[in-house]
């Protein structure tokens, strides 16, 4: 796999790389945390598809157990952007309902 490929290969420029990526995400996830104290961190898009190379790493070194890997991956913001839009949450409103501008 190549999660074993980047971890069994003894190339010290890329477990430098992974372990320099780890410690900005736990820099930056812990500074959200302390301006949003959210009960929950779900990271999409490419991490979120790559997350094999990185998050059980990123758990045993640094605990955040609050961050998940959006399961969607990069298709998560698409589709939560079609939801809304077919639902009229851009406008301020559900399918169906009538905005006053539009009245």
């Amino acid at each position: 796999t190549v999660k074993e490929a980047l971890t069994n290969t003894g190339d010290d420029k890329c477990v430098q790389a992974k372990s320099n990526f780890l410690s900005a995400l736990n820099y930056a996830l812990n500074m959200i945390k302390k301006e949003f104290s959210p009960a929950e961190i779900l990271i999409g898009g490419g991490l979120a598809e790559m997350r094999q190379l990185w998050l059980e790493d990123f758990y045993n070194e640094y605990g955040h157990r609050d961050v998940k890997a959006a399961r969607l991956g990069n298709k998560a913001g698409l589709l939560g952007a079609a939801y809304a839009a077919l639902n009229g949450s851009f406008k301020g409103q559900r399918k169906g309902e009538r905005s006053q501008e539009n009245v």
